[in-house]
């Protein structure tokens, strides 16, 4: 189990060069010197790159108030930085719509920290949908806010009803998270009699999310 383990990070590493060789040789490097010759591009511009890490320490500190206890220590934060790091990164480079990455976090945190993968997955979908609610509520306070605004005063009742359409998305999901959103979405696959053990799976992994409503 170990060597495989050392193959998948040794094939994870090479498929990171060959992405990372591809990436400098689509770049454009002759037009960022001019950008930089003109004064558009500083060493003050390469601030931007730091914004995502920045940002990712307060997305993981959020990921650990949905973690047990054992998992909110200062080396599981340091851990879960890097793993959140590399789920994103996998799901950047995959056109999966964020599967790939997520399935990673959930195999890593698992790992790392010593936790069931059910439990791990239970936290990712936690994680992503708090990510959710932060998009829901800049989306509505930009409906709002561009419903104020004068120049935009015929189209405010389209702003007002987009508003809170998010806001009911929001909290029909928390409600259907805490009745067991999984079995809902499994429920036309049970009905047909194809849901196999997906359904005694879908139950306890609603379980585990249910219990963070509590």
């Amino acid at each position: 189990m170990k060597n495989a383990g050392a193959w998948l990070q040794g094939l994870f590493f090479i498929a990171g060069l060959a992405i990372l060789y591809a990436t400098l040789r689509s770049t454009d490097f002759s037009a960022l010197r001019d950008q930089a010759r003109a004064g558009n591009l500083t060493w003050a511009s390469l601030l931007a790159l730091g914004i995502h890490p920045f940002t990712t320490l307060f997305n993981v500190r959020g990921w650990q108030i949905v973690l047990p206890e054992r998992a909110r220590g200062a080396r599981a934060f340091n851990e879960l930085f890097w793993i959140r790091m590399a789920g994103e990164a996998f799901n950047n480079v995959t056109p999966f719509v964020d599967i790939g990455g997520e399935w990673l976090k959930t195999v890593l945190t698992a790992a790392r920290l010593g936790i069931s993968e059910r439990t791990a997955f239970a936290s990712v979908i936690l994680a992503r949908t708090g990510m959710f609610y932060s998009e829901l509520g800049y989306w509505a306070c930009g409906f709002a806010l561009a419903g104020a605004a004068p120049a935009w005063s015929e189209q405010r009742p389209l702003f007002v009803c987009v508003a809170a359409a998010f806001a009911l998305i929001g909290v029909a999901v928390a409600v259907l998270q805490k009745k067991g959103l999984l079995e809902f979405f499994l429920a036309p696959l049970k009905a047909l009699g194809i849901a196999g053990g997906l359904s005694a799976r879908a139950h306890k992994l609603d379980a585990e999310i249910s219990v963070f409503y509590r």
